[in-house]
């Protein structure tokens, strides 16, 4: 189980796709993302 502990999901250039990227992710083993700002 991974932690990525430094994402920045709120960035305008995510906004579109942001589904797309947290599945994948999970895909890689990621379980738990924080959202710093």
């Amino acid at each position: 189980m991974l932690t990525d502990t430094h994402a920045h999901l709120h960035f305008d250039q995510f906004r579109d796709d942001l589904p797309e990227v947290i599945q994948r992710a999970r895909e890689t083993g990621v379980r738990r993302i924080l959202t710093l700002g």
